[in-house]
């Protein structure tokens, strides 16, 4: 329930880098995190299953329409520390 790490995304297609993320820290390791998780984690837990999406504002628009199982890899490939955290 804490921040660690902020990420953000340009609006304009021709702006570089597009995607701006926090430096990692010990504690902001983008491989071993899941947006949304700490939302997330109760109803996983309640119905079993997980929705892991691309993008912080994919996690955000499918909790609003009621998908509140859904977290995203921070700006990364899925990873077995991702997969760790969901089981």
């Amino acid at each position: 329930g804490q921040v660690v790490g902020f990420g953000g995304r340009s609006l304009d297609a021709n702006d570089m880098p597009k995607y701006l993320n926090s430096s990692e820290t010990p504690v902001y390791v983008k491989s071993r995190l899941l947006y949304g998780l700490y939302w997330a984690k109760p109803v996983i837990k309640e119905r079993r299953r997980a929705i892991v999406m691309e993008g912080y504002f994919d996690v955000i628009r499918a909790h609003q329409a009621g998908f509140t199982e859904a977290v995203a890899t921070c700006g990364t490939a899925l990873t077995k520390e991702h997969v760790t955290l969901l089981l």
